[in-house]
């Protein structure tokens, strides 16, 4: 019986997390974050200091759209909240187009679908999308990660918290910004 789109796409997503030319797909994630980091800490820096300022409480997240996933927008909401995130109706926020730091991810899907070739018969347009979609995702999720212990590793000064997710999603601190407790200096430790 033949299979479906959706377990074909399974099974492609099985098979790359399995081999990529030597490199297993984890590594390939971890290649594409690397080079995306500096440039993503750069592009959020200036926006994260404007919305911290000079507060002592409340906390800057820095969420990412899944709209733009399936556009190829790749814009980020960054959004001051004095209380809970995402329960203000209307925080401070700027929207921040990353596209040109993410052309490499997508150019990335171009060789994913060279390695699907190899192994899947006429790999469908849907199912390229997906896989793409999943790519990206999977790109956005750790970039919080890889923020994270990039900025561990610098020693992160005090101030408001700065959170990285999914918008309305679940959230983790990746460094903190604004107000310095305990030099008394206004700094941004940050992705």
């Amino acid at each position: 019986m033949e299979q479906t789109g959706l377990e074909r796409t399974d099974a492609m997503k099985t098979y790359l997390q399995e081999i990529s030319e030597g490199m297993t797909f984890d590594k390939f994630v971890e290649r594409r974050l690397e080079t995306i980091w500096t440039e993503f800490a750069k592009a959020v820096e200036a926006p994260v200091k404007k919305l911290a300022g000079q507060k002592i409480d409340g906390a800057v997240v820095i969420s990412y759209l899944r709209s733009s996933i399936v556009t190829g927008s790749h814009v980020f909401y960054i959004a001051y909240y004095n209380g809970e995130p995402f329960v203000e109706e209307e925080p401070e926020s700027i929207y921040l187009d990353l596209h040109q730091i993410f052309e490499v991810a997508e150019a990335d899907c171009m060789e994913i679908n060279r390695i699907l070739g190899r192994k899947f018969v006429r790999v469908l347009d849907s199912e390229k999308e997906e896989i793409r979609r999943w790519y990206l995702y999977l790109v956005y999720e750790r970039l919080g990660t890889f923020t994270q212990l990039q900025v561990e590793e610098n020693h992160a000064a005090g101030g408001i918290p700065v959170l990285y997710g999914g918008y309305m999603e679940k959230l983790h601190q990746i460094g903190d910004a604004g107000v310095n407790n305990r030099k008394g200096g206004n700094s941004c430790e940050t992705a």
